[in-house]
């Protein structure tokens, strides 16, 4: 994915500041996003068990990641996946954690018992 963005930016003409811009201003709204709880309806708590039920599980309620965001650094950052030429950077780039999904498969039987309107077959 890396370099397919390495490649739209290429395409489109989309410089590294540009990306960076674009990113500090994602990284700037996110706290703003909690605060006026328009981002709560997308984030379901995960419980993660750790190691060998020695502690209570972790539970995970917000995103970490826009808490760890040095502005000061985010120009300076290496590019990633093109050294030479490139612009995407680990902080103008999608985090590994973004993009989590979950789909509920079920028979159409079960959705008419359920009272599930079907999205897609």
């Amino acid at each position: 994915m890396g370099n397919c963005g390495e490649n739209t930016a290429k395409n489109l003409g989309i410089s590294r500041e540009e990306q960076d811009a674009y990113g500090m201003e994602s990284y700037r709204r996110s706290p703003e996003a909690y605060a006026n709880n328009q981002i709560q309806p997308e984030i379901f708590e995960v419980s993660v068990p750790q190691k060998r039920g020695k502690a209570p599980p972790l539970i995970v309620k917000e995103d970490e990641e826009f808490k760890k965001i040095n502005f000061d650094k985010f120009s300076k950052l290496p590019t990633v996946f093109q050294r030479d030429g490139g612009t995407v950077t680990a902080g103008n780039a999608s985090t590994l954690s973004d993009g989590a999904a979950a789909v509920v498969l079920m028979s159409e039987d079960q959705a008419n018992s359920k009272g599930c309107k079907p999205i897609a077959r």
